[in-house]
């Protein structure tokens, strides 16, 4: 019978912040170690009493004759720091990353005792070999146990406050070493014997108590303990959720490709012929961590840990002095440690690596002016050095918040599971390598060239900027472990390895899109059904650090919430920049959703945005992740779905559907909006309740009408069933006033300034459009509705309507790139477009007449002259959804040549195409999908020219103007026979098929067809009233 008692260490730490702690805790422990043993060999070298014991220099001077020797001593240790990386790490992957520190630990208490013991040169030199391979290993191991267990959000955080204990270490050793000194006045053997058995301190405390932790779930998931999995990740993360099951598939996925790692497989990586199934270019992997430890090494790191008393002294202190301001300078990197643990998630490893070395290298330069000056005038030293030792503390701070952390950090993150441990061991192999070459090449340096020496640091970090922009990924912005392996299926470039990136995320449909080949259950790791939302804490897929994600949301502002403002800015804004939407489901989806449309948009358009670059944008989650993590915050059940942010989340990811050209997302989140309002009854204003905020109402009724045209813009675009009818919808029309009057105490209406003419009064007038649109579209499929409203009286209502309109958005503005200001012009353009087209849509109801078709092919003129006249920044901002636009268009002239065509209407419709694909070149959009539709609007101009040619060759009809063939009647359908061998050249030059074979969507849909109940075309004229949609008496 098996036993139901929980683990020891469940019962040990039965919260998630316990067990938390607990991890961090014993990490500490393990870099303490570290720190501890790379920081006392400086204070064991100044004991004369070490220096005659192992035969380095003179006794009781201390001073080092064999410094050669003495540089031997302390690097040796490096050597069993390679070794060790990958033979315990191998043991980590192997058999467990705890089994793994538990081996260490005891190499490291072993080494450490055997180091305070030392009788000879010899002895010292073995021992320290042992506590490299103890220490080693647990640098090795650690970071990996902790990059595994933490948060993708929060990743950098985790480890940085980890390494804290570094710089906790070192300066500990210092300050040891600095009371110590005062013993004997220095010359007794307890100044360095009791500074090597410290060590041993957090060894013992690792070895007693490290198995009180589970294993990472990680490693567990990679070795098939998928149920083990499962409860360590649970317990970790606070509760099963869908975003924990999503990240055990990820796991599970890896797992099911992964290879046994064998112990000699560094040796093959190195030479590029280690790989597995799913991970490729390893080599690559390894040499980059090898790199970039070696890179931080020749900082200088080691010159001012190391031997900052030799500086100290060159600057003119006293050996007390020294060693005491030697221990603050390392205690100034534990403030350096805490800045990077809050800025390396912020702003990403490559920015802060590359603003490292800028800082290093100034420091540097500084530093080493300094020095040189007090050399070469001692009479100004005392004066000098001051400013020389503030140089010191800087280049430790800006070391520890930069290269310090993050040179251990993107090792331990880029290797996959089944190898991760032995992976991190490339980057301790390149600490090891670079700490050892430095500590053994310092004392040969600055005995040469002295200060100097600064000047090649200097040097060194301005080179290592472009290799770090060049060659290494970017591994934070809350990408999980799982998906970085993505980087390295490209080139060698940065550009190279986030193009490929972006392409294994491009598809939306999973909540973390890292598992393309998986065949697993999305449940397989839940231990019942209960994956509703009430199971569980949720939390957020993906966490975009609050800085770019203002950024990035500043772009929606400027570029889509003059079309669709679903929100009253100021409000929304005030609500992410307090980060709200870190614990508000429903609104962490409308976050995210605007944040993946604004980010595509930065993608997909030439013209930068003021904001935030091309390449600021790229190092953000890609849009389809956010999109993806939008989609993850929508319920499964949506009867439970109340709040109004779900309706909200849901319009605006049918928007990202339009920008992404996936009409089938459109369509889905369409329904899920319409499916959401019809049970929350949000079409009816007077079913809202009163407890609403007058901010509340007003952005209510921005998304009701803002989706009311984007149905009516999809069914003209792509084809579809309408679903929001203006018949449905008993909402007023928004305000038309300023959104800083609208408040939560009351309804602005009645201020004086809300009389000025603001750019919703223009919205307004666009969704007043549209409802004659929906009228001309439903027209066209019902003849009775075409025969109740002429053509003629349709446009004489447009013109009347027009008329109406404030003389403000008649007049095209230019774009200035003032937020306030172009909102106008936006309004503008969307009008002109808008009018043109609802004009067209009325004309092409019937074709039949010459008269018709002659003014379709005008209207379609001015709307291509009015599109053209609109400044190019307004276009290309709304580069996706203007195509669609302009394919519409092109639907709708596409019946006219199924009629007889005179010479002078062909060359006009040509022209149009011409105008159109001149207009889509002006856009330099970075849309495939553009390039692919000026390509075929091409080559259907080059059929119609060679088709033209073809016809002049022809005996001259009698008629002026060219009638179809006998066999092919006016309207008449052509599936599903092949006769455009009958067809006249002109005719033949329009085949729907060859233009748009590959386009993404399907031009059929059917419309559900209404009479006019507003009476907009009655015999009594239209009635507008652009300050709302019903009256006040209607919503009573």
């Amino acid at each position: 019978m098996t036993s139901s008692r929980p683990p020891l260490w469940k019962r040990l730490f039965p919260t998630a912040g316990r067990l938390n702690f607990a991890i961090q805790a014993f990490s500490l422990t393990a870099i303490l170690l570290e720190g501890l043993d790379q920081g006392n060999m400086g204070g064991v070298n100044a004991s004369p009493d070490y220096v005659k014991t192992v035969g380095i220099g003179e006794y009781p001077s201390g001073h080092v004759t064999n410094t050669v020797h003495q540089g031997g001593i302390v690097s040796i240790y490096y050597l069993g720091c390679i070794v060790g990386c990958f033979v315990c790490g191998w043991i980590a992957d192997r058999f467990g990353r705890i089994n793994g520190i538990m081996g260490a630990a005891v190499l490291a208490t072993t080494g450490g005792a055997l180091q305070a013991a030392t009788q000879s040169s010899n002895w010292i030199l073995g021992s320290r070999v042992l506590t490299g391979l103890g220490v080693g290993a647990l640098t090795g191991i650690v970071p990996v146990y902790c990059s595994e267990v933490s948060g993708a959000a929060h990743r950098g955080r985790f480890l940085g406050l980890v390494f804290i204990a570094n710089y906790l270490g070192i300066s500990l050793a210092y300050w040891i070493s600095f009371g110590l000194a005062f013993i004997d006045d220095g010359l007794s053997a307890i100044r360095w014997r009791f500074l090597l058995a410290f060590q041993c301190v957090p060894a013992v405390l690792l070895v007693a108590g490290i198995r009180l932790l589970p294993d990472s779930p990680r490693y567990l998931a990679s070795v098939g303990r998928q149920d083990e999995a499962r409860e360590v990740l649970a317990h970790i993360r606070g509760g099963i959720s869908p975003e924990t099951n999503a990240e055990l598939l990820a796991m599970a996925d890896e797992a099911q490709h992964n290879t046994k790692a064998s112990v000699i497989e560094f040796v093959k990586i190195l030479v590029g012929k280690g790989s597995t199934k799913l991970h490729h270019n390893l080599a690559r992997r390894a040499w980059l961590c090898i790199w970039l430890q070696i890179m931080a090494s020749w900082s200088g790191i080691t010159a001012v840990t190391a031997y900052s008393p030799v500086l100290l002294s060159q600057a003119g202190y006293s050996s007390i002095k020294q060693n005491g301001l030697a221990g603050g300078l390392n205690t100034i990197g534990i403030v350096g440690t805490i800045i990077s643990a809050f800025v390396v998630d912020r702003y990403g490893r490559r920015p802060c690596l590359m603003a490292g070395s800028l800082g290093l290298a100034i420091v540097n330069l500084i530093a080493a002016s300094l020095y040189e000056a007090s050399l070469h005038k001692p009479s100004i030293a005392p004066h000098i050095a001051p400013a020389a030792v503030t140089m010191l503390f800087l280049f430790n701070l800006v070391y520890a918040a930069t290269w310090g952390t993050i040179a251990f950090l993107i090792p331990a993150e880029i290797f996959p599971s089944e190898m991760r441990s032995q992976g991190n061991g490339y980057g301790i192999t390149g600490w090891a390598i670079g700490v050892g070459w430095t500590v053994l090449i310092n004392p040969i340096m600055f005995g040469s060239i002295g200060s100097r020496s600064y000047f090649l640091f200097a040097g060194l970090n301005f080179l290592w900027i472009p290799i770090v922009w060049l060659f290494y990924p970017e591994t934070g912005f809350g990408r999980n472990l799982e998906s970085l392996t993505h980087l390295f299926d490209s080139g060698p470039f940065n550009w190279q390895m986030e193009a490929a990136f972006r392409r294994a995320l491009e598809d939306p449909e999973r909540p973390v899109n890292v598992a393309k080949h998986s065949n697993l259950d999305a449940h397989s790791f839940v231990e019942d059904e209960r994956l509703d939302d009430s199971f569980g804490a949720w939390q957020p897929l993906v966490v975009v650090p609050l800085e770019p994600l203002l950024k990035v949301l500043t772009i929606y502002h400027e570029t889509a919430y003059p079309i669709f403002p679903f929100f009253v800015w100021p409000t929304f804004i005030d609500k992410v920049a307090r980060e709200e939407h870190l614990g508000n489901r429903p609104f962490y989806g409308v976050v995210m959703a605007a944040a993946a449309l604004a980010l595509a948009r930065t993608r997909d358009s030439a013209t930068p945005s003021r904001t935030i670059s091309h390449e600021e944008a790229e190092l953000l989650p890609a849009p389809e992740v956010l999109f993806a993590a939008a989609e993850d915050a929508m319920p499964k059940d949506l009867t439970t779905a109340e709040d109004f942010d779900y309706v909200r989340a849901s319009a605006l990811l049918a928007l990202v559907g339009i920008q992404f050209a996936r009409p089938r997302k459109l369509q889905q989140h369409l329904g899920t909006y319409n499916t959401l309002c019809s049970v929350n009854r949000s079409h009816d204003e007077r079913r809202w309740g009163a407890n609403l905020t007058a901010i509340e109402k007003e952005e209510r009724r921005r998304v009701i009408w803002s989706i009311y045209t984007l149905e009516l813009f999809a069914a003209l675009s792509f084809g579809g069933t309408l679903r929001s009818r203006q018949t449905s919808i008993k909402v007023q029309y928004p305000l038309v006033t300023d959104e800083s009057l609208i408040s939560c105490s009351g309804d602005p209406s009645a201020s004086p300034a809300s009389a000025n003419t603001t750019w919703l009064t223009g919205w307004n007038f666009v969704t007043e459009l549209y409802k004659t649109l929906e009228y001309a579209l439903d027209s066209t499929q019902d003849p009775s509705l075409s025969s109740s409203s002429s053509a003629t009286s349709i446009l004489d209502f447009l013109d009347a309507t027009y008329a109406t309109l404030p003389p403000i958005f008649k007049e095209m503005r230019s774009f200035i790139g003032d937020t306030q200001y172009d909102r106008f012009g936006y309004q503008t353009a969307n009008i002109r477009v808008t009018l043109q087209t609802v004009k067209m849509v009325a004309v092409c109801r019937d074709l039949s007449e010459p008269c018709r078709r002659e003014q379709a092919v005008q209207i379609a003129e001015i709307l291509l002259q009015d599109v053209n006249a609109v400044p190019l920044p307004y276009l290309q901002a709304i580069s996706s959804p203007l195509l669609h636009h302009l394919v519409g268009i092109y639907k709708l002239i596409l019946p006219i040549t199924e009629h007889s065509l005179t010479p002078d209407l062909f060359l006009r419709i040509r022209q149009i195409l011409i105008d159109i694909t001149t207009l889509l070149q002006r856009l330099q959009s970075r849309l495939t999908y553009t390039t692919n539709a000026i390509q075929r609007f091409q080559s259907q101009i080059a059929r119609m020219d060679a088709a033209q040619t073809a016809g002049q060759s022809r005996p001259p009809s009698p008629s002026a103007d060219l009638d179809p063939p006998p066999t092919a009647a006016p309207g008449s359908a052509r599936a599903g026979t092949d006769d455009s061998a009958n067809l006249l050249p002109w005719e033949a030059a329009f085949e729907l098929h060859d233009v748009f074979s590959e386009w993404p969507f399907d031009f059929d849909g059917n419309r559900v067809v209404t009479e006019d109940p507003l009476g907009l075309f009655s015999s009594e004229g239209p009635r507008l009233d652009l300050g709302s949609a019903y009256t006040g008496e209607d919503l009573q």
